[in-house]
């Protein structure tokens, strides 16, 4: 997916996209694993979470630094834990960053995921 970004919306907040699952996404009290390729050049920070969709609570969220400068793809992990139980599985996972931070007008993202805990947790 791309991202583009005009010259007039560096001086704001944060820009991204978010994603409802497959059938939604049903937030409980365990250690979610992110992880997600990003390619373009960006210094700064992406933020992802954890939102519902029916009240816009925000369930979890962490940043991640980012400092492409070679426009090549960067795989990029984090784990993130809600702070509470979602009341439904209405949720979205949110990515989004400050286009300060970017060159070039835009990033490209791919493989982006988001897993619970599985198996032996692998």
């Amino acid at each position: 997916m791309r991202v583009d970004i005009n010259a007039g919306s560096t001086q704001g907040s944060h820009v991204g996209f978010s994603n409802a699952g497959y059938w939604g996404i049903d937030v409980k009290n365990h250690t979610y694993k992110a992880s997600f390729y990003v390619k373009g050049q960006y210094s700064g920070i992406f933020t992802i979470g954890l939102k519902s969709a029916t009240n816009g609570q925000v369930l979890a969220s962490t940043k991640i630094a980012a400092n492409m400068t070679t426009g090549k793809w960067t795989r990029f992990t984090a784990d993130i834990t809600p702070t509470t139980v979602a009341v439904d599985v209405n949720n979205v996972f949110t990515l989004t960053f400050d286009p300060k931070g970017l060159k070039g007008g835009s990033l490209w993202f791919n493989l982006i995921s988001l897993f619970p805990p599985t198996f032996k947790n692998v």
